[in-house]
Parts: C-alpha cells; structure tokens; sequence
C-alpha cells in the first residue's frame, strides 16, 4: 500500500524469481502484490518495470515487477557443485529413491539486497534496525522461467529472522549470609547484547554482558536485543531467594559433589571429610534451581568418623524439563542445617558438546559438565595466559553426562585461562575468564 508521495505504507507479499543458465544466477526477477491502479503511483523506493500478472487477464489485484531505482544487480548467487552433500537426511529424487549428494547446479542459493531495492527495514518502514517486511517464506519451482508457469514444487512456511530467545539460569538460587549468585544466559548469541534489571534486588557491578553477578534475593530480568540499536526481542526471568539460618557448608567437611547422568538415572556422589559431625542428610533436587523438593533422606554412616563416600540415584524417566538441579542438605550433630553446592545436570544437551563450563565468567568455583559417550579416564589442566599449568584435572567419567566441581579455582588471579581435556585419545579445549 501506498501514500500520495509513493511511499510505502503497508507491506504485502514480495516474490523473487531465480533464473540460473550454465550453472550462474543471470536474473531475479521481483515482484510485489498490490493493487493494480497502484501502477499509475510513482513509487519512493524503486521502479516498476512493466510487469503485471493477476488471476486473469482483468484481475484487480496481482503482482507487479519493480527495479532499483540505481543502476546494477540488487542480488547475487550460485549453484551447487558436483556431489555437494545434501545434508543427513539426504535428498528425495522424484523417484522417491534418495540420493546423498546433489548434482551440479541442482540446489542454488542466492541473496538479495532489500536496501538496493528500497525494501529496507528500516529506511522504508522506520523504527528498529532490526526489523524485517517479511516474516515468513514460501519456495516454490515452475515449469519455465516464465512467471505465469506452472508451479510444481512446494517447501513452507519457513520462519524467517527468529532468533533463539534467551533463556537464563543461576549457579545458586539461593543466598546466604555474605553470598553471590552467578545468573548467565544459557544460549548467548554473538550478535546480541543482553541488559539485566531489577526492581527488588542488588546486581553487583555492570549491567550489562551474558552474565551478572547479584548479592540480594529478588527478581532478576534480562532484555536480549539482537544488535545494537534493535529494539528489545524477548525476555526471561529469575528469582533469587534467602535461606533463612543457612550456612554454607563448611570448607574442610565436604568434597567432591558431583552428579553423572546415565541414561534415565543421575548418580549423585558426595565425600564428607568429618564425618562424626553429621546425621544425616537429604538429598533435594528442583526444576528450576529456587524451588527443592527432598527426594530421600541418608542417615549418616556411624561407623566411621572421618572420611566417607556417600552415594545416591535419581531416576528422572518420567522428568519432563530441560534440566535438573540437585543439592545436598546436612544436618549436623549440633542442631545447625547446611547446604551443599548446586550441581546442574542439563537433561537435553546435544552430544556434540563434549564440555561446558559452569559458570563462566567463574568467581569462586567451577563445574566442567563433560558428556562422555564410554566410560573413560579424565586428565586435564588448566593453563594461564603465559601457558603456565595452574591446576590438574584427574577422574574417572561413566558414559553420559558427568558434572564435576573444581576445586582450588577461588584462589586463581583475574584473567584468561585454557580448559584442556583428554578423552581416550581426544583433546578439547575452551577458554575460561576469572573474575571476582
């Protein structure tokens, strides 16, 4: 649709016509639906070029061709080459055989410049930088070149411009006495820029980043915008709560928690270094890291005063969210309840992932969630920024997804280091920032 002056005002369906010859792109043609005494405007943005072509002959409404309003090419592209790989779930031929790879110039792909053509975003509708005319796309294949051809082959709708949506979590959601929370984004985009809020909470230093770290309970958002200048693309929350009469669990009394997912079962393992303090525990796990529910209770073993492994499973079978949390409540001899660290264990996270680090930017500890397709050994250092081993990883992993805590972080400087791993006979590698 469009004003007096020949801008556009309402954007409708545009159609880009790919015409390939000897392997090359030679043409695009594009059209645009409007009414067909639209033709009689002089358009802002770009030319008609002459076409027209509606249900019939007489038809109201249809699609005209345009043209920049500048000399050249608004798009460019290319066609496949001999046995380019058609993906892993390959090609269906007309046949309904399938074929691994596509034949030259049997896939093509191409882009086209909306700015060129006087469909920019934002120069022709204004407001977000980000914005798009178009929402979703529809590919189609004709008989010939020829516009009013038959059409053959169909593949849509196909959303166009969605960005995974940002999606937070916490290293400890709840606070102590003199505690901080590490909330991070999940998913962080290159691209994006993230602004964390609160109206009831303390977020400590910059505001700004995939992560903050937060000294109050409260409510805690973060607004993800896909680039500088864009306009806010969507939100998630957390809540931070405070235990009351909470201490955290003593330094020289726990060891070594860890939780390891095999299948259907997580194998929560634990170490109490004085073990004539305790009297048991409960073993708690929650769907969104604030809210715990005990799963079973261990009375402490009373034979042994010192040091003592203790062991516990979870069967998540029947668990229908994308990650647990699990932590470890003490009750001690002397009437006091104290809290182990919180373990994550992500219950959908593809394979290819061997390791993350949990959290990153680290504070004062650190979690390597490593997905291990056998059981295998752990060797591992983490290097400083002048290649210096400033700390060695040793273990034993179970096939699937194994969450390990790493000790002795809290005493490292502020700066970059390197996470190197070996499985079997495979090294992985990634980058890990200390700030306190």
């Amino acid at each position: 649709m469009f004003d007096a002056a020949g801008n556009v005002v309402k954007p409708g369906d545009i159609i880009f016509t790919g015409e390939y010859q000897s392997s090359t792109l030679t043409n695009i043609e594009a059209r645009i639906w409007i009414k067909r005494n639209s033709l009689s405007i002089t358009p802002a943005q770009f030319n008609w070029s002459g076409q027209f072509d509606g249900a019939t002959t007489g038809a109201q409404y249809g699609y005209a061709s345009i043209l920049p309003k500048t000399v050249g090419a608004f798009y460019t592209g290319l066609g496949s080459t001999n046995n380019t790989w058609a993906g892993p779930f390959q090609l269906v031929l007309q046949s309904n055989a399938l074929a691994t790879n596509y034949s030259k110039d049997q896939f093509m792909e191409f882009s086209v410049n909306l700015t060129k053509l006087g469909l920019d975003p934002v120069t022709t509708f204004g407001g977000d930088v980000c914005g798009t005319p178009f929402n979703r796309l529809v590919i189609k294949t004709r008989s010939s070149a020829s516009f009013t051809s038959e059409l053959k082959d169909f593949v849509s709708p196909i959303d166009l411009f969605l960005a995974p949506r940002v999606n937070i979590a916490t290293d400890q959601p709840n606070l102590c006495d003199s505690a901080y929370s590490y909330i991070f984004v999940t998913n962080p985009a290159p691209s994006s820029t993230y602004v964390w809020s609160t109206s009831n909470g303390h977020i400590v230093g910059s505001n700004t980043g995939t992560g903050i770290y937060v000294d109050q309970p409260g409510t805690y958002i973060v607004t993800q915008y896909l680039q500088v200048g864009c306009s806010p693309y969507a939100t998630d929350t957390i809540q931070i709560s405070y235990i009351n009469n909470c201490q955290t669990l003593a330094e020289n009394n726990i060891a070594n928690f860890s939780a390891i997912l095999q299948q259907q079962t997580v194998q929560l393992n634990w170490l109490i270094k004085e073990n004539r303090l305790a009297t048991g525990f409960d073993v708690e796990r929650s769907v969104d890291g604030v809210h715990f529910v005990k799963l079973q209770y261990m009375a402490a073993d009373s034979y042994d005063e010192h040091r003592v492994n203790y062991h516990a499973t979870d069967n998540i079978a029947g668990l229908q969210t994308a990650a647990a949390y699990y932590r470890i409540k003490v009750y001690s001899r002397s009437g006091s309840v104290s809290y182990s660290n919180i373990v994550r264990i992500n219950l959908n996270k593809p394979e290819a992932e061997v390791f993350t680090i949990l959290p990153n930017p680290v504070k004062d500890f650190v979690q390597l969630a490593i997905h291990s397709k056998t059981t295998a050994l752990l060797n591992g250092l983490i290097i400083d920024n002048s290649g210096k081993t400033v700390c060695s990883l040793k273990g034993f992993l179970q096939a699937g997804r194994n969450v390990i805590t790493v000790e002795g972080v809290d005493k490292l400087p502020n700066g970059f280091y390197t996470v190197l791993i070996k499985l079997n006979n495979d090294i992985f590698s990634k980058k890990m920032v200390v700030m306190k």
